[in-house]
């Protein structure tokens, strides 16, 4: 007898969506359902028929707005490290004059990624005196030169 073989099967990949994506998701299944020809269609297949007949790259204007809303210092920073050590090593003035000037253009106080930036900054820092954990009052002296610039 031959072994039987066992096929794989596609992993599925599975997303969490928030409440306000689930409501939305909601409302359109509503206006589905309400059009005449008796159609009955799951989240599933809604998320699926939006994402196969969508166009297969983002808009300037749809990454931009991933950027605005995803946006990790933290991890622009580290990335920025990595090229500035590549830079520096192969002696690669042009690409160090741009780095230091985009290090410059790091905003660490955005708002909307606040809390996500110190959740992150708890989980990786090494020591516990860094410039965002330093209290406002000195921040204001010797650190306001890095904070703001």
């Amino acid at each position: 007898m031959e072994p039987l073989e066992k096929k794989k099967k596609a992993a599925i990949e599975r997303v969490t969506i928030g409440p306000q994506e689930s409501l939305r998701l909601d409302q359109w299944i509503s206006q589905v359902e309400e059009e005449k020809g008796f159609l009955s269609i799951s989240k599933s297949d809604l998320v699926n028929f939006l994402i196969r007949e969508r166009s297969l790259r983002l808009s300037p204007k749809e990454l931009n707005q991933l950027k605005a809303y995803h946006y990790d210092p933290l991890k622009h920073m580290n990335w920025i490290a990595k090229e500035l050590k590549e830079a520096l090593r192969t002696n690669d003035t042009e690409a160090v004059a741009r780095l230091q000037k985009e290090i410059k253009g790091i905003e660490i106080g955005d708002q909307r990624n606040s809390s996500n930036l110190k959740r992150k900054i708890s989980r990786t820092k090494k020591s516990k005196e860094t410039p965002l954990s330093v209290p406002q009052k000195e921040r204001e002296g010797s650190n306001k030169s890095f904070l703001s610039s």
